[in-house]
């Protein structure tokens, strides 16, 4: 059967894009492989960027006024909605709001995170483990120190609820012993690894493909749910060799993700084992699969290259394509030195999550009112009889959300939200109080005013198209991020 005409012209776009991409790095003055640069010139004045937003968002957050008004801090609103018991997701405390930028990396398993993670430092860090098969079984926070502290010189590795304890990971003790487990917290000197004095990095286990079965010590979808509000920064990473091995828990993971996806950031690793034609292909088929996840336009957050300390395979992939491979490296190292600083999405991005954080809880306690309001009688409050079952409380949402035009990306766990419901709590649990409103409303202007305040920043063009220069310039005015 003669091939489609849609399927090749889909095929030569990629490849005459592909083609301008590596004609435009040829002709740029330096066309050998670049230095890598490490240091953060730019840290003192990230420090106190980032600095600027956690003090917004503590006001927002544990303060009786809001920045601009008056109302409840928003920390009182969660506890009294009981907003995680009814499925949402709550990761802030102060420890979370004083916290460094957190960069995680998320992938298959052998596709190269823990590689990457050390080549972007220049460092190794304590526990790392590179094998063909599975082999980092941790999520390890990696972050810096000075040297001039004798704890962290004693003791460089903290594992479970000692990793936990007094970090920005505290609410993960909500997930069990078999997550604590898998927790570990590793010390690395700023002298060695200076990237670290600007965020800190989370390091994943893999996440295995459909062949191999888990052990279920714990639910990494469910970790990623908080991970997903947490990370200011996620970098899914692909093997070039793997790329069509999305597992079924691979994809739920990223749906989790899909309702953040203004942070996430993909990484096709080992890219010089293929020869442009070969890479091509690759690139299109994650494209097709990540855009039945992704809504936005992930050909402006691609990062191609091998991520290691080994020189390019010119053979292969060409002179010009490591060139190229090269200076997306180097554009995704600025991109993390900079992200501690309100003029890039770092800072911009915790606001917005943010504000999306308070949208979710509002939205939360308005659907509680709606499936109060439809037990409510004359006299008394009636189990409802979409209750009786998930499947009937579930499609009852749905049509709740719909009227309200809520996205079911922004609704709590229905699960969750079920089973905290269910035997009579519909009508035993108190309706949000008179002022949640108003408080609500308080708190979402003070936001919107800190975030115009900010003014605009510059985002570098990163992607596949884009990653040898120029910038997008993007507006912040109390909307989401248009990255």
């Amino acid at each position: 059967m003669a091939p489609s005409w849609k399927l090749l012209c889909v095929f030569m776009f990629f490849l005459l894009a592909f083609a301008a991409m590596i004609f435009e790095v040829a002709g740029t003055k330096d066309a050998e492989p670049k230095s890598i640069s490490t240091g953060c010139s730019e840290s003192v004045q990230a420090k106190n960027d980032w600095k600027t937003v956690a003090d917004t968002i503590r006001k927002v957050w544990s303060e009786p006024k809001g920045v601009f008004g008056t109302g409840r801090p928003i920390k009182d609103l969660v506890e009294e909605l009981e907003y995680v018991q009814m499925g949402g997701v709550n990761i802030y405390s102060d420890a979370y709001i004083s916290s460094k930028p957190l960069v995680a990396f998320l992938g298959q398993y052998s596709s190269g995170k823990t590689t990457i993670i050390e080549e972007l430092l220049g460092a190794n860090y304590p526990g790392a483990v590179i094998a063909p098969d599975a082999a980092t079984d941790k999520f390890t926070l990696i972050v810096g120190h000075d040297g001039t502290s004798d704890q962290t010189r004693a003791k460089p590795v903290e594992q479970g609820r000692g990793a936990a304890a007094g970090t920005s990971f505290e609410p993960y003790t909500r997930l069990g012993e078999g997550f604590l487990k898998t927790l570990s917290k590793v010390y690395v000197s700023t002298q060695d690894a200076p990237l670290l004095s600007t965020v800190n990095i989370l390091d994943t286990p893999g996440i295995l493909s459909n062949k191999v079965k888990e052990d279920g010590a714990y639910d990494p979808v469910r970790a990623w749910e908080n991970l997903a509000q947490h990370a200011d920064i996620v970098f899914i990473v692909f093997d070039v060799h793997k790329s069509g091995d999305i597992s079924e828990r691979f994809q739920r993971c990223l749906q989790y993700l899909a309702g953040t996806d203004d942070k996430v950031y993909f990484l096709l690793n080992k890219a010089d084992m293929l020869t442009p034609l070969e890479l091509t292909s690759t690139y299109g088929g994650i494209m097709w699969q990540m855009g039945r996840v992704f809504a936005k336009d992930e050909t402006k957050r691609m990062w191609f290259g091998s991520f290691w300390n080994k020189t390019c395979n010119v053979d292969v992939a060409g002179k010009d394509s490591c060139a190229a491979f090269d200076q997306s490296k180097q554009n995704l190292l600025d991109v993390l030195q900079r992200i501690g600083s309100t003029r890039d999405a770092g800072g911009r991005g915790r606001l917005a999550s943010f504000e999306r954080f308070v949208e979710r809880l509002d939205i939360a306690a308005k659907l509680l009112r709606e499936i109060q309001a439809r037990a409510s009688t004359w006299f008394s409050c009636v189990e409802p009889p979409f209750m009786a079952t998930f499947d009937t409380f579930s499609a009852e949402v749905a049509s709740i959300a719909q009227a309200n035009f809520w996205p079911s990306s922004e609704l709590p766990n229905l699960s969750r939200m079920y089973l905290h419901l269910y035997h009579g709590k519909v009508c035993n649990k108190p309706e949000p109080a008179r002022d949640w409103d108003a408080s609500i409303q308080v708190a979402k202007d003070d936001l919107s005013k800190a975030g115009q305040s900010l003014g605009s920043f510059e985002e570098p063009a990163s992607g596949f198209w884009g990653m040898v220069g120029g910038t997008e310039r993007v507006k912040r005015g109390g909307e989401s991020l248009q990255l």
